[in-house]
């Protein structure tokens, strides 16, 4: 077999069995790949030979030298150039989705690069736009040493105290120079995750949209009103804002500015051209009345992909085993970030749920430490945010059930996790949620605040191992089907052909 790495540094990076592979796809892989392969050890992110080949086979061309496509009519094309933005690089569902589709760009032959407000991981190609950013997961996790340099940072720069006086009125906090580093870049697509989180400068988007085709990917509802990242049962985002019912939703605001904020932001959105991105037609369908429709050159739906070679199927009792939980108890999870006090979850209503149940269960909530507590024969452990992907992936597929109360989501990761396991979902029907979850099939939908409905839901596939098995082994295919991150990663790449 053909050795493409040296001495068989392909063996070395995914332990798989040399004889596993194709001879012909191995000794395909051009340079750009090997060098991604060794970017890849690094990055500490593994992915087998074989899954690599399975996707990348008939995209490489070694001929040129060079990472090959063969778009439309079967044109060979050379790497796209990518810069993607985000708050941050590790941390909350839009983290996620932009680190997967980085790293899966990569493994696409694509030039990557991802820029964030807050740098968490240690990726060669990823960096933070400002040193002493503002943006942080949890300001108590900053040193006192790091809390000082970043004061001392700040009293130095105007920025501050404009920030400062607009963060008083309710405004949008734009000040941000560090943005304009972005122009320094080169990329072919700008694609824009979260831009909210006290990093980013709205203003810099029309210059660079004159220079480089800009994608606004939408993980919530942000920039299509003048404050919340959802808004629950208000319509003002649909005619400028004002008067805000709730200024405590996220991103909070101490005054109205509302309305404001609207303004500035359709004046910005007002002056270039860009394409929407959504995971669903829910969110989709809100683009179309927002703001955004006025300049939107085109707008695609690709729903978020998880990483199958390591969510996927497994034994129950051995990830129990492995996790310390008990065998023969029922086991309910719900995970996210700050899953027990996040706005956008109804905690109270799964615990009511599975309050005086005819048998013992126990709830793993997973995102927030807090002390084991017991509601009659409930048994609520809390465990804290879950940074390895192949111990959250045991989470999975040791729970008989995921539950998701959500009082407002788009499309939420967890929920694609625990499918791709083969773990069958009750969640509330808001969102994008639908388009997730097919009910009475790979899980159940319930409407919001409906804790009856919940509870009989969950007893149902509880007290049926059959039908929790065929749910189970049904969203498995669903996942694999529907919600790959490399089939995500490619319609992205596709679609940026057509303009890049």
């Amino acid at each position: 077999m053909t050795d493409h790495i040296g001495t068989c540094q392909r063996c070395a990076l995914c332990e798989y069995p040399r004889e596993a592979f194709s001879h012909d796809v191995c000794a395909n892989l051009s340079n750009p790949i090997k060098n991604s392969l060794i970017a890849l050890e690094r990055s500490d992110y593994r992915l087998t030979r074989w899954y690599l080949c399975r996707h990348l086979g008939n995209r490489i061309d070694d001929k040129s030298n060079r990472s090959t496509s063969e778009g439309h009519g079967g044109k060979v094309r050379s790497a796209v150039r990518i810069l993607q933005v985000n708050t941050y690089d590790l941390g909350g569902g839009a983290a996620a989705v932009s680190r997967g589709l980085h790293i899966n760009y990569r493994r696409l032959g694509e030039e990557a690069r991802l820029a964030v407000g807050r740098m968490y991981g240690n990726d060669p190609d990823t960096f933070q736009l400002d040193p002493f950013s503002e943006a942080e997961l949890s300001k108590t996790s900053l040193s006192r040493i790091e809390r000082t340099k970043r004061l001392a940072h700040r009293a130095k720069s105007p920025d501050t105290y404009r920030n400062a006086w607009r963060r008083a009125r309710g405004r949008d906090v734009l000040n941000y120079r560090a943005t304009w580093r972005l122009f320094d870049e080169e990329p072919e697509v700008v694609q824009c995750h979260n831009l909210h989180g006290h990093y980013f400068d709205l203003k810099a988007l029309p210059g660079m949209g004159e220079k480089t085709p800009i994608v606004l990917t939408l993980h919530d509802c942000w920039l299509l009103g003048g404050h919340c990242a959802h808004s629950f049962g208000c319509e003002r985002w649909k005619t400028g804002c004002g008067n805000c019912p709730d200024l405590q939703i996220p991103s909070p605001i101490k005054r109205d500015g509302s309305s404001a904020n609207f303004a500035e932001r359709r004046k910005v959105f007002s002056q270039f051209d860009y394409h929407v991105a959504t995971p669903c037609q829910w969110l989709m369908g809100k683009v179309e009345g927002s703001l955004l429709a006025d300049r939107k050159l085109d707008g695609r739906v690709i729903p978020n992909g998880v990483n199958l070679s390591i969510f996927h199927p497994g034994s129950g009792s051995e990830a129990r085993s492995r996790l310390g939980l008990e065998q023969n108890r029922k086991i309910v999870l719900h995970a996210g970030a700050y899953a027990r006090t996040s706005p956008w979850r109804d905690y109270n209503l799964l615990e009511k749920a599975l309050m005086n149940l005819d048998s013992d269960v126990t709830l793993l909530c997973v995102g927030e430490a807090g002390e084991p507590t017991r509601l009659g024969r409930l048994e609520v452990r809390f465990v804290p945010t879950v940074s390895d992907p192949e111990r959250m992936a045991d989470l999975y597929r040791a729970a008989d059930v995921y539950a998701h109360p959500a009082k407002q989501d788009t499309f939420p990761t967890t929920i694609l996790e625990a499918m791709a396991c083969g773990i069958p979902v009750v969640a509330t029907s808001v969102g994008g949620i639908p388009e997730q979850v097919d009910d009475g099939r790979t899980g159940y939908l319930v409407s919001p605040g409906n804790v009856t409905a919940m509870r009989n839901r969950i007893v149902k596939l509880l007290e049926d191992e059959n039908r929790q098995h065929a749910m189970g082994t049904r969203a498995a295919e669903a996942a694999s089907e529907r919600f790959d991150a490399v089939k995500q990663a490619t319609s992205y790449v596709d679609w940026f052909q057509e303009f890049a």
